[in-house]
């Protein structure tokens, strides 16, 4: 699949509206994903402990992701390493509806907030009412395994409150210019987009990771 066809097939909306030739390439790119996949949930099921009532029906649903998707997008972990198997991960993605991309993305952003917050109260600019507050948010977030938890992570009000004590920092609160569909999508772009890592947001996520905290657009959290 050359570059020209494989940006054409993912800038429609809609596969139905691709040119025959160019759907004959998608449906062999789409296959090539699908059999990468069953042999990904063949493999590694035990390793990820995928529920055995989430089995995808490659043979038989279109959507084989589907059924596996509301557990995928609460184990971050065994998702980023499921679409690092395909041979077209960005195709495998634009067949994934929009509302369970933002699910993933919800989770990845709170894990990436859930570090920065622990960092920070590491931090020795950390006053002592700030490391309390922090440290009673990580408390009622708890492990990240469910939508509630990221959402006590995002809450803006909190963010804003320990802004108040840092004015300083730049301290990766949720964006208020940004809508939460396209936050959320960004979060999923570097596991599922191969050139990511050549991408400017790329170089300013790894800049933040290494400063701990500072961190701003397009690295939107």
């Amino acid at each position: 699949m050359t570059l020209q066809v494989f940006e054409t097939i993912l800038s429609v909306p809609d596969a139905g509206s691709l040119s025959s030739a160019h759907a004959n390439n998608f449906a062999s790119g789409s296959e090539a994903n699908w059999l990468a996949l069953e042999e990904w949930c063949r493999t590694y099921r035990r390793a990820f402990a995928i529920p055995a009532g989430v089995p995808p029906d490659f043979a038989a649903d279109a959507d084989p992701l589907s059924p596996m998707f509301d557990w995928l997008a609460m184990n971050p972990t065994a998702t980023r390493h499921l679409f690092a198997f395909p041979p077209y991960p960005e195709v495998a993605a634009k067949g994934v509806p929009l509302a369970r991309l933002c699910a993933w993305g919800c989770m990845e952003a709170a894990h990436e907030q859930y570090r920065a917050l622990a960092y920070l109260r590491q931090q020795v600019q950390c006053t002592a009412e700030a490391a309390n507050f922090i440290g009673h948010w990580l408390d009622e977030a708890g492990y990240i395994t469910e939508l509630q938890h990221a959402e006590i992570l995002g809450e803006p009000a909190r963010w804003e409150a320990l802004l108040g004590m840092h004015p300083d920092l730049g301290i990766r609160a949720r964006p208020t210019d940004v809508p939460e569909s396209h936050r959320y999508v960004v979060h999923v772009l570097p596991y599922v987009a191969r050139r990511w890592p050549a991408t400017q947001w790329e170089e300013r996520l790894m800049d933040s990771r290494r400063n701990g905290i500072a961190c701003s657009q397009p690295s939107v959290t």
